[in-house]
């Protein structure tokens, strides 16, 4: 039975980058930028940011920027959640009346001032 001879079929972690010569799957990580590149030629002694000679496969720039740009829209969502549910709080602590004869609703609080209460209230529109 005839051999066929693939080569390399899988990566080669090769640690940080050191001048020297690397082969076509090597994988280095470049200090400079903190990235991670894979070698696509054998005989490889450019620097990894040599993009005819190194593939680029994890750049921590785009990624530190794509996480800092969700954790803002995250942090966004949950300002915006918070003053909602601040709202809705203080719409549950107010008492509300209906007005029988007329349909109307209020809604309003009680004050306690120097031992007397008073209802502050205002009429609700939109239900």
């Amino acid at each position: 039975m005839a051999k066929l001879n693939l080569g390399r079929v899988a990566f080669v972690l090769c640690g940080e980058w050191a001048e020297g010569t690397y082969n076509k799957l090597d994988v280095v990580y470049y200090a400079a930028n903190n990235n991670t590149y894979v070698s696509r030629v054998d005989n490889n002694t450019a620097l990894p940011t040599d993009s005819s000679k190194w593939l680029i496969i994890a750049d921590v720039a785009t990624s530190i920027a794509a996480a800092n740009a969700a954790t803002a829209r995250a942090n966004t969502a949950a300002q915006a959640a918070e003053e909602a549910l601040a709202g809705l709080v203080d719409e549950i602590n107010k008492i509300h009346i209906v007005d029988d004869d007329n349909g109307k609703t209020y809604a309003g609080i009680i004050h306690v001032t120097n031992g007397k209460p008073t209802l502050v209230y205002d009429e609700k529109t939109g239900g």
